[in-house]
C-alpha cells in the first residue's frame, strides 16, 4: 500500500474548510447586480419617466445627453471603474432625463 492513501472524509473536510474560509468574503461583497440596483435606482426611474413621456421624440437633445451619461455609467461599472465616476455620470443622466420628461 502506498503512503498516500485516500481517507474518506478528508476530502469532505477540505471542502468544508474551503467554504468556511471563502464564505465571509463573498457575503461581505455586494454582487454587481445589487450594486447596480443601488447606484442606478434614481436614474432608472428618471429614464422610465422620460420614456413614458416620449421624451426621446419631444426633447431629443436632453434625452440623448442623458442616455450618453447613462451609458458611460454602465460602461464604468462593467469595467470596474470608480464609484465616484459612476455616480457623477448617473447624476448627469438623472438631470437630463428629468429635464427631458418635463
Amino acid at each position: 500500500m502506498s503512503q498516500h492513501s485516500f481517507r474518506p472524509g478528508s476530502t469532505l473536510l477540505g471542502v468544508v474548510i474551503l467554504i468556511l474560509l471563502t464564505a465571509p468574503a463573498a457575503a461581505a461583497t455586494p454582487s454587481q447586480t445589487e450594486l447596480r440596483a443601488t447606484l442606478f435606482g434614481a436614474a432608472d426611474q428618471a429614464l422610465n419617466d422620460a420614456n413614458d413621456t416620449r421624451a426621446s421624440l419631444l426633447a431629443p437633445t436632453s434625452y440623448s445627453e442623458g442616455a450618453e451619461a447613462y451609458r458611460r455609467a454602465e460602461s464604468t461599472l462593467a469595467s470596474g471603474g470608480g464609484i465616484e465616476t459612476i455616480q457623477r455620470n448617473l447624476s448627469r443622466a438623472y438631470e437630463h432625463f428629468t429635464e427631458a420628461a418635463a
